[in-house]
């Protein structure tokens, strides 16, 4: 009934990819100490993995409330509401992922996602910012460099979306 080690025993179980062993062990620590982020995000992650989205989400929101600048707490909590259709919800933990951790190596990611979003409710001054700076983080992505051209395009910013296409077909 020691949590911590019930804790970490999960976290081995899952880097094993045996992950029935992590939620079970994982589960034990949570009961123990309800209040650890770590063990309830570990558990949230087994949980996601194991497709469990719906079991997952209080889990990884207690931990998101206990540790709230805890960057894989937030770019999972981000991804989880993206999965199930909560676009608003997503855009904002999205951002709070990379106000939190702006040079991480999922920001890249968080970046596009965040632009593709903002791009789909026609927010695009905002969706442009994003994915610059995701392009400058991969700037040989050409299927996202045409994204931006033609969300330039369709804003009458054609000189902007032309040198995007220029980048494009160089």
């Amino acid at each position: 009934d020691h949590w911590p080690s019930l804790c970490r025993m999960g976290e081995i179980h899952a880097a094993s990819r045996r992950y029935p062993e992590a939620e079970e062990a994982l589960r034990r620590a949570v009961a123990i100490n309800p209040n650890s982020g770590l063990c309830l995000s570990r558990l949230a992650q087994v949980l996601l993995i194991s497709e469990k989205a719906a079991e997952a989400e209080p889990f990884l929101s207690r931990a998101a409330e206990l540790l709230p600048s805890d960057e894989g707490i937030l770019f999972n909590l981000a991804r989880l509401y993206e999965t199930t259709g909560r676009l608003e919800l997503a855009l904002a933990v999205y951002q709070k992922y990379l106000a939190a951790a702006p040079a991480s190596q999922r920001a890249a990611t968080a970046h596009l996602k965040v632009a593709r979003m903002l791009a789909e409710t026609r927010q695009t001054a905002a969706a442009v910012e994003n994915y610059r700076a995701f392009l400058r983080a991969q700037p040989g992505r050409v299927e996202v460099r045409a994204e931006l051209g033609s969300l330039l395009m369709g804003a009458s910013r054609y000189k902007e979306a032309l040198a995007e296409y220029d980048m494009v077909l160089a």
